[in-house]
C-alpha cells in the first residue's frame, strides 16, 4: 500500500449533488416542435456544437453500457462550447424499451484527455478527448465513469437515478482504467503511481543539470519526460483507502476467464462456459491479421481455419444460445465495409455472412437478437440504433442531434479506384446543396479518412458541409494502405516505416491515389480544374506537401502540421527520434553532407514558391517546422502561419477548433472565389493576404522540376 493513497477523499458519506454547468444547458436536444421547420445550410457553428456519443471511433473504451437487467443504457454524451472554450461532459440514462429523451444524471465542464505511454515517456497526448468509460455495477444500481477534477482523471460513481454521486478515487496521477469487482463492492483501478516519485527525481536532477538523452524531446519540452509502469489498486465503495493489487488480479476481474490469452485482441465467454478470442498473427504488430479461436472447458483449442474469420476482426460475441459466435469484420474495398458473421465452432463449415454495410458502427453491444450500436453515415452524425442480427435493419433509439435534419446537405457519391501500384483507395464527392447539372465548382480535397459522418477530415479541421454550402465541391479522400502495411514480410512498425520511406515509396503511392481520384472527379464534369485546393493533417499534411511540390494541379493549400522535414524532425525530436531512424535502417539525418530532396522538401523549393499555403499549427508541435517557416519567410513566399497555444497533434479546444474552421473557409474563399469576410477585426489578416496576392505578380525564379 502506498502512503499517498491514504489521503481523504469524497465518499458516500459526503455525497455531492449534480452540479449546474452553464455549458451543459443544451446537452440534450429540444423537442422537434421547438426546433422549427426552416431549412438552411450547415455552418461551422452547427458542426462544433454537435452532441457526440463517440469521441474517438477507434478507442477501446465503450461509449455506452447496457444495465445488467437489460432495461437501461448509460450513455456518455459530450458537447463543445466555443463561447466558453470548454466542453460539457455528461452521463445520461435511457430506457431501452422505447425511444425517449434521456435523463442526465451527471454533468461536468472538464474534458478528459486521452493519454498514452510510449518510448519510455508517460502522459503523452495526441490531443484526443477520451470518453468516460461508463459501466454498471453488477447489481445495476450504480454507474461508474471517469471524471476530470482539478486537472486529474479520477473514478466517479453515480446512482442510476442521479440522486447520489461521489468521486471514489483521489489519485495524485491520472487514473487510466477501472473495472467493477465481481460482487460490486469495490473497484479495481490502474494508474502510474510512480510518476510522483519520478517527477521529484527530475526536480532533484535539475539541481545538478538535466542529462540530455532519450527522455528529452526538445520540440515538446525543455527537460526529460518521466515514465512509470501501471500499478493496480482495489478500493471498496465507501472507503478512503486503496490497497495494492496485481495486474493479474485486475485482468482476471475484467476478463473473467484464465483461458483467454493475455494478448487477445477481443474475447467472449458463452453461457455454456466456452471461450472465443482473437489473436494477431504477429504478437504486438498492429497491422498483422487477426484470427479467431475457440477454447473449451478442458482447454482444447479450435482455430477457425476459413479466410472469412481472419483479417480485421473488431468485436466478438456468443449468440443467445451460446452455440454460435458472432463477430464484426472490416473488409471489402480498403476495409470500407463492416460485416457481421456467424460461426459455429462445432460445425465443420465456413462462417455465414449475415449482413454488411459501408456505414460506421462503433461500440456495439449485444442484447438478445439485436445489437445496440453507435451509428453514423456520410450525412448522419452519430446516433444510437438497434440493429437486427439477421437482417441488419436499423431502428433509432436515440438521436442526439435532431436539429441536423433541418439542415441542407448536398449529394454524396462514393468513387473507388486503385493507384498506380494497385492499392485500393476511395473517396466521397460532396456537391453543394444547390448544385445544378452542368455546373462546375472549385474543389477542396479533405483527407485522409472518409468513414462515417463527413465532418472535417482526420483531426476535424476542414468543415466539409459548410464548405459545400459555400459553393465548393469536396473530395473526402480515404488514402490507401501504406506500402509497408501490405508487405507480407514486414513484422514490426519500424520495418513498416523503413519500407514506406525507402525511395519515398509510400509518398509516391499516396500521391498516385490522390491524382487518380482527382482524375475521376474531373471526369464527372463537376469541378473547375483551375481552382483546386488541398488540405490535410498528420499524414495528410505530408500528402499536401508532396502534392504541392510535385503537381501543378493545386491552386492553394492548407495544412494542420508542419512539416515533413527529416533534419528538423531529428533535431527537434531529439535522441529518441534519431534512435527511431536508426531502427529503420536509415543513416543519420544530421550528417554533415545532408542534402534536401527536391521532390519532398519545402526548403529546397522555398526560393521559388508561388502556391498560397496556410499553416494552422498546434503549440506543442510547431517547432518541428521552424526551418521550413524560416525559409518561407526569407523568400517572401505566400505562406501564412498561425499557432494555437496548448494544443497537441489534434486540436481539441472548442474556440480554437471554430477559429480553424472559419479561417480555412475564409482562406479558400479568398484564393479560389475572390471573396472576403466582412466581419470586424479581420482587416489586418486580409491586408496580409492581399499583399501575398500582389506579390505573385512580381517576377520570381521558376522552380526546377523535382529530381
Amino acid at each position: 500500500m502506498l502512503p499517498f493513497l491514504l489521503m481523504g477523499l469524497a465518499s458516500p458519506n459526503s455525497l455531492q449533488p449534480v452540479p449546474d454547468i452553464p455549458q451543459c444547458r443544451h446537452i440534450l436536444p429540444d423537442n422537434m416542435e421547438n426546433i422549427g421547420k426552416t431549412v438552411r445550410d450547415v455552418t461551422s457553428d452547427d458542426l462544433i456544437k454537435l452532441r457526440d456519443l463517440v469521441t474517438i471511433p477507434s478507442s477501446q473504451r465503450p461509449p455506452f453500457s447496457i444495465s445488467p437487467d437489460g432495461r437501461i443504457v448509460a450513455i456518455d454524451i459530450q458537447q463543445a462550447d466555443p463561447a466558453t472554450n470548454s466542453r460539457c461532459v455528461a452521463v445520461a440514462v435511457l430506457s431501452l424499451a422505447t425511444p425517449a429523451q434521456p435523463e442526465i444524471i451527471f454533468r461536468s465542464g472538464e474534458a478528459i484527455p486521452e493519454l498514452y505511454s510510449r518510448d519510455g515517456i508517460s502522459e503523452q497526448s495526441l490531443g484526443n478527448i477520451a470518453n468516460q468509460m461508463v459501466s454498471w455495477s453488477p447489481d445495476g444500481e450504480w454507474i461508474g465513469h471517469l471524471i476530470r477534477e482539478k486537472g486529474l482523471t479520477q473514478v466517479r460513481v453515480t446512482k442510476r437515478d442521479g440522486s447520489q454521486s461521489f468521486t471514489l478515487t483521489n489519485s495524485p496521477v491520472d487514473v487510466e482504467d477501472y473495472v467493477w469487482s465481481k460482487d460490486g463492492k469495490s473497484i479495481i483501478w490502474s494508474a502510474r503511481a510512480g510518476l510522483v516519485d519520478a517527477r521529484k527525481s527530475i526536480e532533484k536532477e535539475a539541481m545538478q543539470g538535466l542529462h540530455y538523452d532519450f527522455r528529452t524531446i526538445p520540440a515538446l519540452n525543455s527537460g526529460p519526460g518521466v515514465d512509470s509502469p501501471l500499478e493496480y489498486f482495489q478500493q471498496d465503495i465507501g472507503s478512503d483507502i486503496a490497497r495494492s493489487t496485481t495486474s493479474a488480479e485486475a485482468r482476471l476481474t475484467r476478463v473473467g476467464d484464465e483461458r483467454v490469452p493475455e494478448d487477445a485482441a477481443s474475447f467472449a465467454t458463452s453461457s455454456h462456459g466456452k471461450v472465443v478470442f482473437s489473436l494477431r498473427d504477429v504478437k504486438g504488430y498492429y497491422y498483422s491479421r487477426i484470427a479467431l479461436y475457440a477454447r473449451s472447458h478442458d482447454g482444447s483449442e479450435q482455430p477457425c481455419i476459413y479466410d472469412d474469420c481472419k483479417g480485421n476482426i473488431k468485436d466478438i460475441w456468443w449468440d443467445r444460445d451460446g452455440k454460435a459466435v458472432l463477430y464484426i469484420r472490416r473488409e471489402g474495398w480498403n476495409d470500407s465495409v463492416t460485416a457481421l458473421y456467424r460461426w459455429k465452432p462445432d460445425a465443420a463449415r465456413k462462417p455465414e455472412r449475415l449482413w454488411a454495410t459501408e456505414d460506421l458502427l462503433t461500440g456495439c453491444q449485444i442484447k438478445n437478437d439485436r445489437f445496440l450500436c453507435a451509428y453514423e453515415n456520410s450525412t448522419t452524425p452519430t446516433r444510437l440504433v438497434w440493429i437486427d442480427q439477421r437482417t441488419g435493419r436499423t431502428s433509432v433509439l436515440f438521436n442526439p442531434n435532431p436539429e441536423f435534419a433541418r439542415l441542407r446537405l448536398g449529394t454524396v457519391k462514393r468513387f473507388k479506384w486503385k493507384n498506380d501500384v494497385g492499392i485500393e483507395a476511395f473517396g466521397d464527392l460532396v456537391l453543394p446543396p444547390d448544385h445544378k447539372l452542368g455546373e462546375r465548382h472549385p474543389l477542396v480535397i479533405v483527407q485522409y479518412r472518409s468513414r462515417g459522418f463527413l465532418r472535417g477530415g482526420s483531426g476535424d479541421e476542414y468543415p466539409i458541409f459548410p464548405l459545400a454550402a459555400r459553393g465548393y465541391a469536396i473530395l473526402s479522400l480515404d488514402r490507401p494502405k501504406t506500402i509497408g502495411q501490405i508487405n507480407a514480410s514486414v513484422k514490426t512498425i519500424e520495418q513498416v516505416n523503413a519500407v514506406n520511406d525507402s525511395g519515398l515509396a509510400d509518398r509516391l503511392s499516396a500521391h498516385s491515389a490522390l491524382l487518380k481520384g482527382l482524375d475521376l472527379v474531373e471526369a464527372s464534369g463537376v469541378l473547375d480544374p483551375t481552382k483546386i485546393g488541398i488540405t490535410g493533417l498528420s499524414d495528410g499534411s505530408a500528402t499536401v506537401q508532396f502534392a504541392l511540390i510535385n503537381s501543378g494541379r493545386f491552386s492553394v493549400g492548407s495544412a494542420s502540421n508542419c512539416c515533413d522535414d527529416k533534419l528538423m524532425q531529428s533535431l527537434a525530436g531529439g535522441p529518441l527520434r534519431a534512435r527511431m531512424y536508426k531502427a529503420q535502417g536509415e543513416e543519420s539525418a544530421v550528417a554533415y553532407d545532408w542534402k534536401e530532396d527536391r521532390r519532398h522538401s519545402y526548403i529546397a523549393n522555398a526560393s521559388c514558391w508561388r502556391t498560397p499555403l496556410l499553416f494552422q499549427l498546434p503549440g506543442n508541435e510547431y517547432r518541428f517546422g521552424l526551418r521550413v517557416l524560416a525559409a518561407f519567410i526569407d523568400s517572401n513566399a505566400p505562406v501564412d502561419t498561425y499557432i494555437f497555444p496548448d494544443e497537441y497533434h489534434i486540436k481539441s479546444q472548442p474556440a480554437h477548433k471554430l477559429a480553424v474552421y472559419e479561417r480555412n473557409i475564409d482562406w479558400f474563399d479568398f484564393w479560389l472565389r475572390g471573396i472576403e469576410n466582412p466581419s470586424p477585426g479581420r482587416e489586418v489578416e486580409y491586408a496580409r493576404w492581399r499583399a501575398m496576392r500582389a506579390s505573385l505578380k512580381e517576377p520570381k525564379p521558376e522552380c526546377p522540376p523535382p529530381d
